[in-house]
């Protein structure tokens, strides 16, 4: 009884406050985040260059990183409409970005 008591405190304070230890880097955050979730064919990829943003080269995250943490992390659709459109980034996500951006937008 006392080992799944302890057991059980353990996974509780174990929950939460993960440590990201993900990159803030512009190659990271293209590869892993922008470009399978904003870089797709539908929206800003290379092809289509929705409002003319490109998320699927590194070249083009660095040429837009100056406004993706406000469009993935928007609360208010009237000034910027929150990205991706079918659904919002996982908040770690969109913490790693603005890390990223904290950062200034380090390449590696």
């Amino acid at each position: 009884m006392r080992l799944a008591g302890l057991l059980l405190l353990v996974a509780a304070v174990g929950c939460g406050d993960e440590l990201d230890d993900r990159p803030a880097t512009t190659e990271y955050i293209t590869a892993a985040i922008l470009r399978p979730s904003c870089g797709t064919a539908a929206c800003h990829s290379s092809q289509n260059r929705r409002e003319n943003i490109v998320l699927d080269t590194i070249e083009g995250v660095e040429a837009n990183a100056g406004g993706i943490y406000g469009a993935v992390s928007s609360t208010n659709d009237a000034i910027v409409p929150r990205m991706p459109l079918d659904g919002p980034l996982p908040q770690k996500d969109i913490d790693l970005i603005l890390a990223w951006q904290e950062e200034g937008f380090p390449r590696n």
